[in-house]
């Protein structure tokens, strides 16, 4: 019975110890970066800016659609982006530093030639966006740092701009 009691007390001194709450900053970090490319795969830039730089989040909060094939457009690409985290470390007590990841995206150019910029309803436009093999279209891979820093006790993107450059990048015809 001893030793049953000292295998419990033991399980849960570590558990307590080592449980999840025991997050290293970088961990927060890259759960920032997780969240906020979980969001924009699904087009949520209302739910996208929530991880973002203060000053950047009313501007991806207010991101409209001009029509519904712009919609469908970026629905569409938007859903294929991947990412790797690749590496970076941010200290205990930092309130900036970056992460290298590798992102990956449909080939824009190849997207846009496959899919057109033409609105569908103009005689002889765009073919509808669902009709489109868009999975074997050409894939972008690039290496690039995400920065952050923290506003109070939140890990933020403080890189937006540079990253959704990167996401959209064109490469036709390499």
């Amino acid at each position: 019975m001893k030793k049953l009691l000292f295998i419990i007390l033991t399980i849960f001194v570590l558990t307590t110890t080592y449980g999840c709450g025991n997050k290293t900053e970088t961990d927060k970090a890259k759960e920032t970066v997780d969240h906020f490319f979980a969001a924009l795969k699904d087009a949520d830039f209302k739910k996208a800016a929530d991880f973002v730089l203060s000053e950047e989040q009313e501007q991806m909060r207010n991101t409209e659609w001009e029509d519904d094939f712009e919609r469908e457009f970026m629905e569409t690409y938007l859903s294929k982006i991947s990412l790797k985290y690749l590496s970076g470390k941010i200290e205990k007590d930092k309130t900036e530093g970056s992460l290298m990841y590798k992102f990956k995206s449909i080939d824009m150019g190849d997207y846009i030639s496959k899919v057109g910029l033409n609105n569908p309803t103009i005689e002889g436009g765009a073919p509808k966006i669902k009709d489109v093999d868009v999975d074997g279209m050409h894939m972008v891979e690039l290496e690039k740092s995400v920065f952050l820093k923290k506003e109070g006790d939140k890990w933020l993107i403080a890189n937006v701009d540079d990253i959704m450059n990167a996401i959209m990048e064109f490469k036709a015809g390499e």
